[in-house]
């Protein structure tokens, strides 16, 4: 039987009622690599309000876990570790606009995690079953967690090596073990432009003219 791959909780970090944007959890994502080749993963967004009551805990757990991370990767002396510059880093400042300029992202700290095909993460809801474990929250349905909602999430930190083949720089990233519903949010949605707002008479004709017609009548044109 093949040996279990141990877990290094010490590059592990639990967050608690933090928001979920972009999330590609229940079906994998297509997306392309440093080297322009394409990859499939699940993959999400954690926002942490800097007002959070937890966010000082929650940072320390990411500082202790990225050094661990750089540990593993590259060795216990500090002085061999590669710089790591902020961009690079999965956790980010919102109001960086080296970060991200989106502004559903301000006033929060946002961390992108990601897993592989092959370890799809567990997407849980906020009920357990009659055996007290959580119960599996299925796509679409009652529990299942959505962009804006809030969540828990259990992530691992870990340490990407430079590939230079694969235009793949040092990183710390973040894998994507669990996400539960927590509590429910205003939905992230993308508000469709007013058409009042950048059109104006200049780009019409007054062909087809509502209510226009043989007879003179200035009706409304329905029937």
């Amino acid at each position: 039987m093949a040996e279990k791959k141990k877990v290094n909780l010490d590059q592990i970090v639990v967050l608690k009622d933090v928001r979920l944007s972009f999330p590609h959890l229940f079906e994998p994502q297509e997306r392309e690599n440093d080297d322009g080749t394409k990859r499939k993963n699940y993959n999400c967004a954690l926002l942490i309000p800097k007002d959070h009551p937890q966010v000082k805990t929650m940072l320390a757990a990411f500082k202790k876990a990225a050094t661990a991370a750089r540990k593993k990767a590259w060795g216990d002396d500090p002085v061999r570790w590669p710089n790591v510059p902020s961009h690079q880093v999965a956790l980010k400042d919102g109001d960086n606009p080296d970060h991200t300029d989106r502004p559903e992202y301000e006033g929060h700290y946002f961390l992108n995690a990601s897993a592989p095909v092959d370890r799809p993460p567990r997407v849980l809801t906020n009920r357990k079953d009659s055996n007290n474990r959580w119960i599996k929250a299925e796509q679409g349905e009652k529990g299942a967690v959505y962009a804006g909602c809030f969540v828990n999430s259990i992530i691992e930190i870990w340490g990407q090596k430079k590939d230079s083949k694969k235009n793949m720089p040092n990183r710390i990233n973040a894998g994507v073990q669990t996400v539960q519903f927590r509590r429910d949010g205003d939905p992230f949605t993308v508000q469709p432009v007013d058409p009042n707002d950048l059109l104006d008479d200049d780009d019409v004709s007054t062909e087809g003219e509502i209510g226009d017609d043989d007879d003179g009548d200035d009706g409304d044109g329905l029937i």
